[in-house]
């Protein structure tokens, strides 16, 4: 039965990561849709662990300069200092920024609905191993 448990808490993490996931995808697909579009220059990239590439980039608005740092790079291999970058910022915030390094190429959604679908699957695993285990041991699965 412990088994059963951990699956169903493991499917709601994969439900939840893939939700979170999912709003982060839309709020930077917002910002390429209605943002304020910059060319930002490359400034640092670096590898963290695991081939994770981290950014840092700098641009422009209005008179000023600004300058974000320790951005993941889901498409930024070949990326080297000094090389531009596009970059959509919200123009009452320009810390809410994404460059075109940090977009996921291909598809948000469909990683989104992959963690959907793997959580679901751990849920129903879960309940089906738990409902196992309560058969096998003669006690009454459902009772009214």
């Amino acid at each position: 039965m412990g088994r059963g448990i951990l699956l169903i808490l493991l499917g709601i993490a994969a439900l939840v990561f893939a939700v979170l996931q999912g709003r982060t995808s839309r709020a930077q697909r917002d910002l390429v849709e209605r943002g304020t579009a910059a060319t930002g220059r490359v400034s640092k990239v670096y590898e963290q662990r695991r081939s994770t590439l981290k950014i840092c980039y700098s641009f422009p608005v209005n008179d000023t300069t600004v300058w974000i740092e320790d951005r993941r790079a889901l498409s930024g291999e070949g990326l080297r200092p000094g090389d531009s970058i596009p970059v959509w910022y919200d123009s009452r915030d320009p810390q809410r920024c994404v460059s075109g390094a940090e977009l996921r190429e291909g598809g948000p959604a469909s990683s989104t609905a992959t963690g959907i679908g793997v959580g679901a699957l751990m849920i129903l695993l879960g309940v089906l191993s738990i409902g196992w285990v309560l058969k096998r041991d003669g006690r009454p699965i459902l009772s009214t």
